[in-house]
């Protein structure tokens, strides 16, 4: 343990961790019976056509949209939110692919190893698995294999996890010891902050009860406005830091659930999400030239982490844009028929 839970960690009573233990237990538990029957659904989706060459300046875009997301850690003054746009083009760069392995993919798969490097591991760990997990067969689909090969499936996940090792090192800009390496094996720093957010949502809990004014972020956290959004004073990580006492972002998507609901609020938040999943598949399968549905599903996969570490809140912005570019898509598709 290291970082702010291994200071406050005797702040928080027995009782409170062994309920926050057994209840972060059964939502997961519940997330993936809600899956269960999709075990042996096979996912595939017709492929955009874009040409290699777009494909390949969405790579480039996607570095510079990085770099303008993660100012700091390049050195320069100018900076943007653009991690949205950064999970856009992941998408399009994965439902466009030729092959497992042609150029643009491989251009995508070396900057998403740059990403994770320099220390945002979430969204690139996860896209780096979908492009090595999705292959296109010869009828212009894209499939998710049903089996993947021991051969390099686990050779990837130790390469994954050594790069997010050595980005956790370079980020804190720690010499290498092996003290501070053996710690950050076994206590990533992410998975240490987001935790101690959902220790505090439970000491909220077991202290003040439950109270539902952060479900208005949830409802309406994809409108514009001071009282909505990842600032707002209703999100969970803002409500904690006010109610609670300071942390240094995040938390595990359990805890808004938490905060309005107690215990069986992990319980619904684990099932929802679970079906939202099950849904997008669905849809996805049902029409596979449906390009929204299509493009959605790529995104859930890509942001699980973000959304398990972080909270809903961050897939409401990238998910529209989604919708705006598959409309685009079909608008364009439309002219060129005509």
């Amino acid at each position: 343990m290291k970082g702010i839970l291994e200071v406050y960690y005797n702040y928080f009573s027995n009782e409170l961790k062994s309920k926050a233990f057994y209840a972060a237990c059964f939502g997961f538990l519940f997330f993936l019976i809600a899956l269960f029957p999709l075990r042996n659904t096979v996912i595939r989706f017709r492929r955009i056509v874009i040409p290699s060459y777009i494909r390949v300046l969405l790579v480039f875009l996607y570095l510079i949209a990085f770099i303008l997301t993660y100012p700091r850690r390049f050195h320069i003054d100018i900076g943007v939110q653009s991690g949205s746009i950064c999970l856009v083009f992941s998408v399009l760069l994965i439902c466009s692919k030729k092959s497992k392995f042609d150029f643009a993919s491989v251009l995508h798969l070396i900057v998403l190893a740059f990403a994770i490097l320099v220390g945002e591991r979430v969204d690139a760990m996860m896209a780096v698995i979908l492009h090595l997990i999705f292959d296109k067969n010869s009828e212009n689909y894209l499939y998710l294999e049903e089996k993947i090969s021991t051969k390099y499936f686990y050779p990837l996940m130790g390469g994954i996890f050594g790069l997010g090792i050595l980005g956790e090192l370079l980020r804190a800009d720690r010499n290498f010891n092996m003290q501070y390496l053996l710690s950050s094996v076994f206590t990533q720093s992410t998975t240490v902050d987001v935790s101690f957010i959902y220790l505090t949502g439970w000491y909220y809990n077991l202290k003040h009860g439950v109270n539902t004014d952060v479900l208005l972020n949830f409802f309406f956290g994809f409108l514009p406005g001071e009282y909505n959004g990842i600032s707002s004073e209703f999100n969970f990580t803002e409500f904690l830091r006010d109610k609670v006492m300071a942390n240094p972002g995040g938390g595990l998507y359990y805890t808004e659930g938490i905060i309005a609901f107690g215990f069986i609020g992990v319980v619904v938040y684990g099932i929802f999400l679970a079906f939202l999943i099950r849904f997008i598949i669905v849809k996805s399968n049902k029409n596979e030239n449906s390009l929204f549905f299509n493009m959605l599903l790529v995104l859930i996969l890509i942001m699980q982490l973000r959304i398990q570490w972080y909270g809903f809140i961050y897939f409401y912005t990238p998910a529209f844009l989604i919708l705006v570019l598959s409309v685009l898509i079909k608008i364009n598709r439309i002219y060129l028929r005509n």
